[in-house]
This record gives C-alpha cells, structure tokens and sequence, in this order.
C-alpha cells in the first residue's frame, strides 16, 4: 500500500502538487470520509427502523428509484449551469439534509432528508467527474482516474473505521455530524477557490441541449460502444448496491460489533488503493477489456466462495477484503470508457445517463437481493450475486480488444485552461 503512495506522489505531479488540480483529489478524499463513515452505519440505522432485511431493501431500491430520475434530470442543469454554481448550491443543500438527519427520530423523518441527500450527493459527484475531464486529454484518462479513485479509496478507509467506532462511542447520529463536516470543509476549499467560469467547459457559454432527456436516452443506447459502457458500469454498481448492503448486516448477524463492521469496511478499500492508479495507467497502455473481464470474473468466484463461508466469521471476513480486488480492476476504468467512447462535446449530455446505471442497479440490485436471501438467507444471496457477476463478465467479451490504447502517458493538467480559473 505505501509503495503505491509513495509511486503516485513522485512520479505524478498532478493532482498532488499542482495547486489548482490538486483540489478535485482533496474533494474526492474529504467527501469519502463522510460517506464511509455514513454507509458503515446508515444501512443499520435502516435495519432497526424497518425490522428486517428485506424492507431495508425494498426502502433502498425506492431511494434508488428517486435518483433514477435525478441522474437523467441532470442532464437538464449541467448542459445549461456553470458547475460551479451548481457544485455550491448542492453542497449547501448536502449540509442541510445531514444536519436535519442527526435529529430525525422515525422512518418518516430519515427518509425526507435521506432523499434530497442522495441527490446532492449523486450531482456533486456528476461534477466532480465532470471537472475531471475538462483537464486531462484523452489518452490520460485512465490514468487520471486511477489517480482520482486512489484519493477516494484511502477516503474510504478511513471514513467507515471512524463510522464504526463513532457510533460505538457517540451514538449512531454522530456519523451524520461526521459526514456533515466534511462537506462543510468541502464547502469552504470550494469557495476559497474562487472559481470564475470563464473556460467554456465550466461555464457552458454555448447554451443547453434542447433535447429532451429521453430523447438523449434514445440516442446514448443507439451506439453499441457506449451500450457496453453503460453494462461496465451497471455490473459493477450491482456489486456495490447488493455487496455493500448485506455485508454490515451479515457481520453484524455473525456477532461482530459496529467497531468491526466498520473495520472490515476499511480493509476492504485497500485493495483499491493498491490497485487504482496501477490498473488506470494498465488501461491506457492495454485497453480497458482485460481489466474489465478479470474485474467481473473475480468478483463472480468471490461471491461463490462468499457462498460457501458464509457461516464461519473468519473466512468470510477475509474474503470481503479479498473481493474488492476485482471492484478495483473495474472501478477507475468504467469512466474511461465512457469518457473514450464519447465525443467531447457531448459529454455533460451523455453522463447522466450513463450514470443512470447506479440508480438502476440500486432499484433493481435490493429487490433481487430481498428475492435470493427468502430462498436459502445468505448463502444463496452471495451465490446468486456471483452468478450475477459471470454474465456480465461474459458482456465484457463483446467489447474491442483495444480502446483508445497508448504506449506512453504522463498525467498533465492542461495549464492552458487553468489559467482560466482563479
């Protein structure tokens, strides 16, 4: 793990020593923190509410069902908004629904809040991925995403670790006052900026798509490439909307306390952290299609064998660690390929329905899930999630052997374009 730290910060001078690129890594870190430790517990919080793993589920898949249409809305604002504008305005609005969170005493309460933050949650990092692109060319792409995703992973494993002992210490609501502040710290960098739109790909001089979304819908799944894309993204947000949600429940169902849930979630993210930069710069050099592949196939064998320990706490444990090797050999190139399948200009058009496979993924993922774990509980939800896995890694075959391959990158901010921004 420290040799990928220390590699990523002698041999990259960005996003670590360039002093305006390096802000969008420091975002991406901080808004980690906040959301391991939030995730570590809320689906807890969830499952005391509501009484059951099921109807944690199904309050899930409803959430999901609310962001479905969020994603395919922001195709609306940031094709007509400077991202700035709308970065502040979200994070405000993130702030508020946390700080309303730490005081909510039912189901009813929670979810009010919990709504509006998973949608200022889902547009911050919509522009975050966006502000990203505006600066890397597009044969660095996937070594800037390996870069992006390293500060994310080493945010997520510190922010469930602090989550669990918080809320063994300070109570459950404490982890909302965590998440809270580092949107605030957030906030304030982000002001401290003193971002001016200036360069048309933050301020959108050119004026908004007159489409509508669902047309823009119709023209996204028209083209095979990016068909394959959305399947990328898809497959993998199947991983993390069922994986992540049954894996504190089934700890916990194994006698593990909070402080160890949340410790298990932490060591989970190193193998992201080993792994990011190295396979980012792995699918500039050999094409995404290798890497995509193994992702989806380890991850089918992990939930087998997550199948077959699912009664002895040790080995299971292990094997959640181990699993997030092929999460981590999907998740820094699956925008990637979207960024190096799609034409520049229209990139804010086409991003929210490609992320539209989050929401569908945690719409559909928490009801098949509530469906496997009514035939044989545990066992057989791990075994349908790695049969899950397979047929989306046989997806991946369809998918050109190289894209957009080089022989030689060097990530660089484009300094041309930061001069625009003071």
């Amino acid at each position: 793990m420290f040799s990928a730290l220390r590699h990523c910060t002698t041999r990259i001078a960005t996003p670590h020593t360039h002093p305006d690129g390096k802000i969008f890594a420091w975002f991406t870190f901080i808004a980690s923190i906040g959301e391991g430790a939030f995730w570590t517990v809320f689906p807890l919080i969830l499952l005391r509410q509501l009484q059951s793993e099921q109807m944690t589920s199904y309050y899930q898949s409803g959430i999901a069902l609310v962001l479905f249409f969020a994603s395919l809305g922001s195709v609306f604002f940031f094709t007509r908004y400077s991202r700035v504008f709308i970065t502040k305005i979200i994070l405000i609005g993130s702030i508020l629904a946390l700080a309303g969170m730490t005081f909510a005493s039912n189901i009813w309460h929670i979810a009010s809040l919990d709504i509006p933050r998973a949608i200022f949650i889902l547009l911050f990092n919509i522009a975050l991925s966006l502000f990203l692109s505006s600066f890397y060319k597009r044969a660095q792409l996937g070594e800037a995403e390996g870069r992006y995703f390293l500060f994310y992973s080493m945010g997520w494993l510190i922010g469930p670790a602090l989550g669990g002992l918080s809320s063994k210490y300070l109570g459950e609501q404490s982890v909302f006052i965590i998440a809270m502040v580092c949107y605030m710290v957030i906030l304030a960098l982000f002001l401290h900026q003193h971002f001016i739109a200036k360069h048309p790909d933050l301020q959108h001089a050119r004026g908004g798509h007159d489409a509508l979304p669902w047309k823009h819908v119709v023209e996204f799944f028209r083209q095979p490439r990016l068909r394959l894309v959305f399947a990328a993204s898809l497959g993998l947000s199947f991983w993390l909307a069922m994986a992540f949600l049954y894996r504190a429940m089934q700890l916990k169902s194994l006698g593990f306390g909070d402080e160890v849930v949340g410790f298990a979630a932490s060591a989970a993210g190193i193998p992201f952290i080993l792994l990011d930069p190295r396979v980012g710069r792995w699918g500039d050099k050999y094409g995404v299609k290798r890497f995509l592949l193994l992702g989806f196939m380890w991850l089918g064998l992990s939930g087998v064998m997550l199948a077959l320990m699912s009664h002895i706490p040790i080995f299971f444990f292990i094997f959640i660690i181990l699993a997030s090797a092929g999460a981590a050999c999907i998740e820094p190139l699956r925008d990637t390929f979207f960024y190096k399948s799609v034409k520049p200009a229209d990139k804010e058009k086409f991003y929210g329905i490609y992320n539209l496979a989050n929401p569908t993924a945690n719409i559909c993922g928490p009801i098949i899930a509530a469906a496997l774990f009514t035939w044989h509980g545990y066992v057989s939800f791990w075994f349908g999630l790695g049969i899950l896995m397979f047929i989306f890694a046989g997806i991946m075959l369809r998918i050109p052997e190289r894209i957009a391959v080089v022989k030689k990158t060097k990530v660089v901010f484009h300094r041309s374009r930061l001069k625009s921004i003071a």
